[in-house]
């Protein structure tokens, strides 16, 4: 009896602790399946993602494009030989000059251009020579090409022809006259002035390298050398859509160089021939 009494308690108790454990593991599930399903609640929803392709937009090709330019307005000359011998210096003396350009610059970067130019200068006041005047006259022809540099710089690389032609005094020569022609290299900058795009500033360089040089009438000697620099600059103002003009400047310098005794009864001569220009230019772009 005593051992049935000690079986039933020792049952009861673990039914007691059954009753205990059990209580205790359902409310933990429902627990767990309550905060799974927050955590499904809670977890975010897929979106989609939409790409927009950037749009791009090409520029039409800028149309080719030719200008025209006319130009005169007078000109300043002096002329001076140096050497052994006879020499001889002439003052500044105003004259006329006058010529035309026209360039043509397609979609690219490559273009071409032509150029003509003449002036006139009259020199008074001699003494020791006859006619007591003297008329020096100078033409120049350029042609060739451009290449754009960047937005604002040209380089321009082509031929070129000069002429000067001076009356010839006696019984020595005060001017002698020439023909050359070679090679033409330089550098144009084109920059607009305020906001209102009808102002530009250009601005020129030309270096001109005689490949062929020649001596009418009386010589000076034996040509060994020359060398021809031109620099300009110029405001344009936009007149009308297709019309502008400018007011510049130039300066152009003539060096050449000489070897012996030649006709005109200098020796070892080197010759400066200055032009001081101040065309007014009317340039039509169509």
């Amino acid at each position: 009896m005593g051992k049935f009494s000690k079986l039933f308690q020792s049952r009861k108790a673990k039914l007691f602790c059954g009753a205990l454990v059990l209580p205790s593991t359902i409310f933990f599930s429902e627990n767990s399946s309550a905060e799974t399903d927050s955590l499904i609640e809670a977890e975010p929803a897929a979106q989609a993602v939409v790409r927009v392709e950037p749009k791009i937009e090409t520029k039409p090709a800028e149309p080719s494009k030719m200008a025209l330019s006319l130009l005169g307005g007078p000109a300043f000359n002096s002329y001076r030989l140096v050497g052994s011998g006879f020499t001889s210096t002439i003052p500044n003396s105003s004259g006329a000059f006058y010529g035309l350009r026209f360039s043509y610059s397609p979609p690219n970067k490559t273009g071409a251009f032509f150029s003509v130019n003449r002036s006139s200068n009259e020199h008074t006041g001699f003494t020791t020579v006859s006619p007591n005047s003297v008329t020096i006259r100078h033409t120049r022809l350029d042609a060739g090409f451009t290449l754009q540099l960047s937005e604002d710089w040209n380089f321009l690389a082509g031929y070129g022809y000069a002429r000067r032609e001076g009356t010839q005094t006696t019984p020595t020569a005060v001017v002698g006259q020439y023909e050359s022609h070679g090679i033409v290299l330089g550098l144009e900058h084109l920059r607009a002035l305020g906001g209102s795009g009808r102002w530009k500033l250009q601005t020129f360089g030309l270096l001109r390298l005689p490949l062929y040089f020649y001596e009418a009438g009386s010589a000076t000697g034996a040509h060994i050398g020359s060398t021809e620099a031109e620099l300009g600059t110029g405001i344009f103002f936009k007149v009308w859509r297709e019309l502008e003009l400018a007011l510049g400047v130039r300066l152009r310098g003539s060096f050449h160089f000489y070897r012996g005794t030649g006709n005109r009864g200098v020796s070892e001569a080197r010759e400066q021939d200055l032009l001081i220009l101040t065309p007014l230019e009317a340039r039509w772009t169509f």
